[in-house]
């Protein structure tokens, strides 16, 4: 996020006095996947088809943008009347905002149950050495 503000505080006479702040924000919310690359959602199904676990980048997020740009102006005229101070102001604010989404670019991976998935896992990384046992499949 960027910020600037400009604050002009002026002494009209020892009655009156004048504030105005000035500011413009902006703001680049940008997602994408960690590493440069998308990851799988992985999602391990239970027999009875309910979700056991799930794990990698979630689908719908990645590589969106949200762009803000906000202007903001405020002016305050202060009177000064014996013990008071009366404050008379306005504020304005200007949003301009771009949203930018992209269709889901992310695998999502269904594995029926936990076996399959360890299985798997073994074969990628080249596990056959390790006995199932340590996985309690065996």
């Amino acid at each position: 996020m960027d910020n600037v503000n400009l604050e002009l505080r002026t002494r009209i006479s020892s009655k009156y006095s004048n504030s105005l702040t000035v500011g413009y924000n902006v703001m680049d919310d940008y997602r994408e996947s960690k590493g440069g690359q998308p990851f799988p959602l992985v999602d391990i199904m239970n027999p009875d088809g309910s979700s056991m676990t799930a794990f990698g980048y979630e689908p719908f997020t990645a590589f969106n943008s949200l762009k803000t740009k906000v202007f903001q102006a405020t002016n305050n005229f202060n009177i000064y009347a014996g013990k008071h101070e009366i404050t008379l102001g306005a504020n304005f604010e200007n949003y301009r905002t771009k949203m930018v989404l992209h269709q889901t670019t992310m695998e999502l991976i269904l594995l029926p149950v936990l076996t399959i998935f360890i299985i798997q896992l073994k074969r990628r990384f080249k596990c056959d050495q390790i006995p199932d046992t340590v996985f309690g499949i065996g």
